[in-house]
C-alpha cells in the first residue's frame, strides 16, 4: 500500500471515527453535572485516536 493511500484510508478513518465516537460520548456525559464535559473529552478521545492511527 503506498504511502499516499495509507494517508487518505487514515484521514477517512479519522473521519468517522469522529462523527461516531461523538453521539457515544454524549450519551455517556449527558447529564447535570457532566454535560459540559462532552466537548473537551471527545477532543482529548479524537487526539488519542489520532495518534494511534499516526503510529500504526
Amino acid at each position: 500500500m503506498t504511502p499516499t493511500v495509507q494517508k487518505v484510508l487514515g484521514a477517512l478513518l479519522l473521519l468517522v471515527l469522529g462523527i461516531l465516537s461523538l453521539p457515544v460520548v454524549a450519551f455517556f456525559l449527558d447529564g447535570a453535572e457532566t454535560e459540559n464535559w462532552i466537548v473537551p473529552v471527545q477532543l482529548v478521545l479524537m487526539a488519542l485516536i489520532g495518534a494511534v492511527v499516526t503510529l500504526v
